[in-house]
């Protein structure tokens, strides 16, 4: 890892009592970028594909109003315990990197957190919260990051003052935290909002003994320096781990049915449309009491509503012989619906022998991708029997990916192509030499196949009350109670493609899709997400 120190030419403030020569100071750690970290820096593209934008909103009396002083406090603090959220990329002829920096004075530090806050003001929250998603997920590039610099974040509250309303967001290239990391940084900066003094006594114990004793930021490694080396396996064991993925790879490469892409042969740009369904909390309960009596996880309940979805909405369709691009495809007798399963391989990571990686939250994102097929027949199905039928298919699927005596083959394997997808991107690679006089046309392009990502039950994450006496780290006597109204779990995704979400929090169950509408129309991909919708809904009204 490489340390420098480089110099601002801010001026000195005023009170400071440190020496001239080191005010304004930073000091500096890097990196290169892993393989997963150059794939998603590379194909986000000007629009900033797959950059997160998680937004909160929060209430607190107003007779304790949260001033921005406390904001860019808390976010000095939060900048110092996580070096990720000050992290940019850097570009040279053979090896980007990732550079983390770290304040040496106190005065730096808060002009650094406070350079990286957007502050306004709004009449409606609601509205606020519109305006924020379309810019952040629009089609114009203006919003998207600039990897080159660090990240960005919105702080916003209610312009009279009088209702207590808040609203907090920030926005990050995927690389830098995976979902429920950012979670857990949200709820620390709500923490030290709620604990008024905590985050200055944070800061002054930081730089106490002066910018001498401040160490480089310790940048968390990428996921692929805790991979055990497949080299110290024998040639049989690695044999039979590349047949493993193989047949994983087999399974997958299917003619699939779903969301039928239906906007122009070459995508130009991107209008992104996030619609998401919240259930009530006792329809929330029943929901979760159908999942435990049949032994299925909510996230493998969603592949198979999307199934099922999938196979429905085809059905409806097939009517139409003009379709060029079909959402329904039948091979050997039987529909075929993919999705992408992330898993979080911190655990995974936490128990390989000799591990000294915590897997906490200053690592990296911690994630692999497992494409998850589900296979319906071509008969006509009750929705009930399909929905929990399809669910134990995708029980078996995460079964044999996460516990498969290959587990770690299976991840390196998948992990590979992220390689050469980044280095084409970087390198300006092109498959072929010389002009092509007449290229073939693109094949029609396949039916969305959503990333799903599944949080459970993120109240254990960022608890809908937050006061002083419940923040980690002690009890505070002095303080206001914050109360977390809502969250947006929010991603620009790449023009053909899409994410879907599914979480509760405050005992209400949240399903989110997100898509671009240039590239699946409005009208199919809120009727698509609308039959998902219902299939859980319906669950919840059953006896």
């Amino acid at each position: 890892m490489a340390v420098m120190s480089t110099i601002s030419s801010a001026p000195k403030t005023a009170d400071s009592t440190e020496p001239s020569v080191l005010t304004e100071l930073d000091i500096t750690s890097s990196r290169p970028l892993s393989p997963s970290e150059r794939f998603f820096v590379f194909t986000r593209g000007k629009f900033g594909a797959s950059d997160a934008f998680p937004l909160i909103t929060l209430d607190c009396s107003p007779s304790t109003p949260i001033l921005d002083d406390e904001v860019v406090l808390a976010w000095a603090v939060l900048c110092l315990r996580h070096p990720m959220l000050t992290s940019r990329v850097t570009f040279t002829a053979s090896d980007p990197a990732v550079v983390c920096s770290a304040a040496l004075t106190l005065s730096r530090a808060i002009a650094r957190a406070k350079a990286h806050i957007e502050f306004a003001q709004f009449d409606d929250r609601d509205r606020a919260l519109d305006e924020l998603h379309a810019q952040f997920g629009g089609p114009s590039p203006v919003r998207a990051i600039d990897v080159r610099a660090e990240m960005h974040v919105v702080w916003q509250r209610d312009a009279s003052g009088e209702r207590g309303q808040y609203v907090f967001g920030m926005q990050t290239v995927h690389y830098q935290l995976d979902a429920r990391r950012r979670i857990e940084v949200m709820r620390q900066f709500v923490e030290l909002l709620a604990t008024p003094g905590r985050a200055q006594a944070e800061l002054d114990a930081h730089f106490a003994k002066g910018a001498g004793t401040v160490l480089p930021p310790k940048i968390p490694q990428p996921v692929e320096s805790s991979f055990p080396d497949l080299g110290a396996f024998d040639a049989e064991e690695r044999r039979k781990g590349k047949e493993a993925f193989d047949e994983f790879v087999r399974k997958a490469n299917v003619l699939p049915c779903g969301l039928a892409y239906d906007g122009p042969e070459t995508p130009s740009g991107s209008n992104i449309r996030c619609i998401r369904r919240t259930f009530s909390q006792p329809d929330t309960t029943r929901i979760l009491q159908a999942c435990k009596a049949q032994n299925i996880t909510v996230t493998q309940l969603f592949q198979a509503a999307w199934a099922v979805a999938a196979v429905e909405i085809g059905r409806e369709e097939a009517c139409d012989v003009t379709r060029v691009r079909p959402g329904l495809a039948l091979q050997d007798g039987l529909y075929h619906c993919n999705t992408l399963i992330p898993v979080d391989l911190a655990p995974y990571i936490r128990a390989l022998p000799g591990n000294t990686n915590a897997g906490g939250a200053d690592v990296s994102m911690q994630l692999v991708w497992y494409t998850s097929t589900i296979a319906l027949p071509q008969a006509a199905l009750d929705v009930r029997d399909a929905v929990w039928a399809a669910a134990r298919i995708a029980k078996a699927n995460d079964a044999a990916f996460r516990q498969s005596p290959y587990f770690w083959h299976l991840v390196i394997h998948i992990q590979a192509p992220m390689q050469e997808h980044a280095s084409i991107a970087f390198n300006g690679e092109e498959e072929a030499a010389g002009p092509v006089a007449s290229p073939p046309p693109p094949p029609p392009l396949p039916p969305l196949m959503p990333f799903l990502t599944s949080l459970g039950d993120i109240s254990a994450l960022l608890p809908s009350t937050i006061s002083a006496s419940s923040c980690e780290g002690g009890t505070y006597t002095d303080g206001r109670s914050i109360r977390v109204v809502d969250m947006m779990v929010c991603m620009k995704v790449m023009p053909t493609t899409g994410t879907s979400h599914v979480w509760t929090f405050d005992g209400r169950m949240v399903l989110q899709l997100t898509y671009d509408s240039a590239s699946f129309s409005a009208a199919r991909g809120d009727k698509f997400f609308g039959r998902v919708a219902d299939i859980f809904a319906g669950l919840a009204t059953e006896p």
